[in-house]
């Protein structure tokens, strides 16, 4: 994977929460929704920040206790299966950017004890998926709830 990508969330239907070392994503367009354990939740953090892929291998080194080839091979398998699922798109670095420092604060305050780093696998499920897709957001138009997508937009919204 070039390493100059950036990455960032596809679109607004994504809902995502981080708790501790797990990731929890719901797709509302799919009603299909995420688990990713390990280092998935740190790694979504640096995506949110748009940190660039050398850089998050620098920083999941850092972060962990962990061979930095593993880390590169297992950043690269999890992002293209975030790719693949529609979680998120690539987009490229600015070239004017800190490449280093970009994403600083997504860099999260541990103790000086580094983690042994386990390659974060995403976990898909669709149990639920009817549930969600009978959500009435679903049927709205770009202006949300309460227009339908076959209201025409009021006067107001037009200005």
């Amino acid at each position: 994977m070039e390493k100059s990508l950036c990455f960032k969330i596809a679109n607004q239907k994504i809902a995502y929460e981080s708790f501790e070392d797990e990731l929890i994503l719901i797709n509302f367009d799919t009603g299909t929704y995420y688990s990713a354990g390990k280092a998935g939740s740190y790694i979504w953090s640096l995506i949110n920040n748009n940190v660039p892929v050398a850089s998050m291998i620098k920083k999941i080194c850092a972060q962990y206790e962990a061979n930095c080839d593993e880390v590169e091979k297992s950043l690269d398998v999890f992002l293209t299966e975030l790719q693949k699922e529609g979680l998120i798109v690539s987009e490229t670095a600015d070239r004017g950017s800190d490449v280093e420092g970009a994403g600083e604060e997504a860099q999260t305050e541990r103790t000086t004890e580094k983690f042994g780093f386990e390659a974060p696998i995403l976990q898909k499920y669709t149990d639920i998926q009817e549930l969600l897709l009978l959500d009435p957001i679903h049927g709205v138009n770009e202006l949300g709830w309460p227009y339908k997508k076959s209201d025409t937009v009021p006067d107001s919204q037009n200005a």
